[in-house]
């Protein structure tokens, strides 16, 4: 391959994107290693891993590395990583990363129910 890609995530819809962040957070000690905000299209994508600290230092080192052929793809605050700006690392971890995707607004959707893949159209969100 040309470029160094990997088998990067799983995604999932979510109902609500920011409380399903901080359950994968707080609950499941994931790292939350990018949040991409689409609202002119009504969505957001929350990119998460199970990581020990001194992986995600490696990581972020790697980055720099690979920082040439990514482009300027590291963006990171004096406190570490800045989930909030582009970053490569779902591109370059071999850990598996979990997107949730949240379309705004199911969140104060009573009826809004996460398709299950069990009913028609049978399937899942997507591997990437």
């Amino acid at each position: 391959w040309p470029e160094y890609y990997n088998l990067s995530q799983t995604m999932m819809r979510v109902k609500d994107g920011p409380a399903s962040v901080e359950f994968y957070t707080k609950h499941l000690g994931m790292t939350l290693l990018r949040r991409m905000d689409e609202p002119e299209y009504g969505f957001s994508n929350f990119f998460l891993a199970s990581l020990q600290p001194d992986e995600l230092e490696l990581a972020l080192s790697d980055l720099l590395v690979l920082r040439e052929k990514l482009g300027p793809a590291l963006s990171q605050d004096p406190d570490g990583l800045d989930a909030t700006q582009p970053n490569g690392l779902t591109k370059i971890l071999w850990n598996a990363c979990l997107e949730l995707t949240w379309n705004h607004g199911t969140e104060k959707d009573p009826d809004f129910k996460v398709h299950d893949g069990n009913t028609q159209p049978q399937g899942f969100g997507h591997i990437g």
